[in-house]
Order: structure tokens, then C-alpha cells, then sequence
């Protein structure tokens, strides 16, 4: 793609982590052989934090196999970082209704992990409308351990974005 053209729409998403420079000393990227994968170490108070920021293809049959080879990947980001505290969020691409979705959620359950969104917020949320139909799904998820549980006290849905959960894990929780 030319860096001088501007794109928008699919398929030219991507993926982003950022912070403020004055916590550079308390942020390191780790390297990732996936180029829709991002990962990032916290040192925090309460301990190590490995953030995951994930974007999945489109949840249809020709991308059924690589789907899970993407949930495979994530499994594999948790059992590597076993001693840090797991946050995954991103673009999914897995409405509640698809079978992918069930694979996501019983990888979950054996990981001790949580879709936090899926369940502070209301059932009838939505992070995505077609264009096409103008049909509403959930798509997008934070997933973490649950023995964060207790330090998050915020979650919203504000212009289709889930906002509020680092602010309450991490940056009040650096050292």
C-alpha cells in the first residue's frame, strides 16, 4: 500500500497499543511473527501485565481454518507469559451466534480467562453495525483473567469502542 494514499474501510484496519512517553520505562513491545497480533509487557504494582491486541479475518467458511489457528496463537501468547496477567482485546470478528465464537469461549473457560465486556455490560450491547443490513453484533471482546476481576471497575461501549479498562488495570496500577 502507498504510505501517501489514504485508506479507509476494509481491509486496511490494523492494530495499535499506545501510551504516554512518561511510562516508555514501564512498557516493552515483544515481537510477534504475526502481523495481525500486537503484544506489549506492563510492569504495574500489582504485578506483569501481557496486553494482546488481536484482530481476526472475517468469521466465514473460507476463513474457518485460519480462524482457529488465530485462537491457537492467543493460546499459545497464554501459556508462554503463564506468570504475567493476561488482557486480550481486539477486533474478533465472532458474534455470540457463530461456532467460532464457542470455540473462542470454551478456550476461555480451560484458560481460567473471562470475557470481562460480555459480562458487565448489557446483553443487548453491540460493537458493530453492517453496513449492508444494518444488522448489530458483538464482535469485539476484552478478555482477561480473572483474577483481575476485582481491580477493574469500569466498562462502556462508546461509539462502538470498549473504553475504560486500562485506564482502570494499568495506569493506576504502574509502579
Amino acid at each position: 500500500m502507498n504510505s501517501h494514499t489514504h485508506c479507509k474501510g476494509r481491509p486496511y484496519g490494523g492494530i495499535a497499543i499506545m501510551w504516554k512517553n512518561i511510562y516508555n520505562d514501564y512498557v516493552e513491545c515483544l515481537e510477534t511473527n504475526f502481523h495481525n497480533i500486537q503484544i506489549v509487557k506492563m510492569k504495574t504494582l500489582h504485578g506483569t501485565i501481557i496486553l494482546v491486541n488481536a484482530y481476526f479475518p472475517n468469521n466465514n467458511n473460507d476463513n474457518d481454518t485460519k480462524i482457529s489457528e488465530y485462537i491457537s496463537r492467543l493460546i499459545f501468547i497464554w501459556e508462554v507469559n503463564s506468570e504475567a496477567t493476561d488482557i486480550v482485546c481486539g477486533d474478533f470478528n465472532l458474534s455470540p451466534k457463530s461456532m467460532k465464537y464457542r470455540e473462542l469461549h470454551d478456550v476461555c473457560k480451560d484458560s481460567n480467562l473471562v470475557k470481562f465486556d460480555v459480562q458487565r455490560l448489557k446483553e443487548d450491547s453491540y460493537t458493530f453495525v453492517s453496513d449492508i443490513n444494518h444488522s448489530m453484533t458483538w464482535i469485539d471482546y476484552f478478555i482477561i483473567n480473572k483474577n483481575l476481576l476485582s481491580y477493574i471497575n469500569y466498562c462502556n461501549i462508546d461509539y462502538h469502542i470498549i473504553i475504560g479498562l486500562l485506564w482502570c488495570v494499568c495506569v493506576h496500577g504502574i509502579s
